[in-house]
């Protein structure tokens, strides 16, 4: 949060959203909501430049007791992304149950674009019907230009993956932003 915060409101780099992953123990940590918030006050960060991320994974065991958090998370202003849409048991049903922003379709996907037709039209559909519901929609592990350019052409929103950049370290963040100022 310190860092997203020095990113958007230090440099200027307003639209920057910061995903952090969660398991099912974090979110169901008794103290977790306490800890969020005592976080958000401490540093002072805009929630709109932060995401939590969870897997299909996370409902499975208590669907209830995570909805009822996430929604408690989205009123304090931080988005919620469904992670690796599509390799788990992936019920449309959590689409129109969860509280979720963003729907990332995983790698696997978009992996096919190119290499066959059912890969491509399954995310042309996807992202048609995610923004039907009014969500954001990441692809990740995009590697080549092929993929991306069917990406946008299909209006996805956001694209993650090698052909942009690879995982990089906080003092990579650093001087990667000093020398686009």
């Amino acid at each position: 949060c310190k860092k997203i915060k020095e990113i958007t409101q230090l440099e200027g780099y307003q639209n920057t959203i910061m995903s952090v992953n969660l398991s099912v123990v974090q979110i169901i940590d008794e103290g977790f909501l306490s800890m969020v918030d005592r976080v958000l006050e401490e540093t002072g960060v805009n929630t709109n430049n932060l995401e939590f991320e969870v897997t299909e994974s996370v409902f499975i065991s208590s669907l209830e007791t995570v909805t009822m958090i996430l929604k408690k998370i989205r009123q304090k202003g931080i988005r919620v992304a469904l992670d690796d849409f599509g390799t788990g048991y992936s019920s449309l049903n959590y689409l129109q149950i969860l509280p979720i922003t963003t729907l990332k379709i995983d790698k696997s996907f978009v992996d096919g674009i190119g290499k066959n037709e059912s890969s491509g039209r399954i995310i042309g559909s996807l992202i048609s019907m995610i923004h039907q519901l009014g969500m954001d929609v990441v692809a990740e592990g995009v590697e080549q230009e092929e993929q991306k350019d069917y990406l946008l052409e299909n209006t996805c929103d956001f694209i993650q993956g090698y052909l942009w950049s690879e995982p990089l370290t906080e003092n990579e963040i650093d001087t990667l932003c000093m020398e686009n100022n």
